[in-house]
């Protein structure tokens, strides 16, 4: 296709993601809320969602083509999240407002694991933020922090 509006057709509801504030007629609503939305209306039809690119984003007519517009809560001190954080935020609130995720899948070996480590969870994410060299500022997750000092991924 040579054009969004192209990429469009045919579709019942597009919605643009943008982290830039707009005053455009349509109000923009939260990722969740969108989400949720968004899940309601394919059962009408094939549904959109549109994303810019990392360098300016969306333009005002690019976000015009779209039925609906949604922001992702973040810090107003640093807004603008890049389009792989951006999709898969999008996608899990998608899978939320799909409906009941159900339990957690059985890991073989967990209780084996969480017995034979008796390294507090902080002392362990500290530990991996050091070796990993991710330059992660913020807390890294268990599992992460658990490959990292196994030696696998994230290493």
């Amino acid at each position: 296709v040579d054009s969004l509006a192209q990429a469009l057709a045919g579709t019942i509801s597009a919605t643009a993601l943008s982290a830039r504030r707009r005053e455009l007629a349509t109000p923009p609503r939260w990722a969740r809320q969108a989400a949720a939305e968004i899940i309601a209306e394919t059962a009408l039809g094939e549904v959109a969602l549109v994303f810019g690119n990392e360098t300016a984003g969306l333009s005002n007519e690019e976000v015009s083509l779209c039925r609906h517009w949604a922001l992702i809560p973040t810090s107003p001190d640093y807004h603008s999240l890049n389009l792989a954080q951006a999709v898969q935020i999008l996608a899990y609130e998608l899978r939320l407002a799909a409906g009941e995720v159900g339990a957690p899948p059985r890991v073989a070996d967990a209780a084996r694991a969480s017995s034979a480590s008796k390294t507090p969870p902080s002392a362990t994410a500290a530990r991996a933020r050091s070796t990993c060299g991710c330059g992660a500022a913020e807390a890294i997750d268990a599992a992460h922090a658990a490959a990292v000092l196994a030696g696998g991924p994230g290493t």
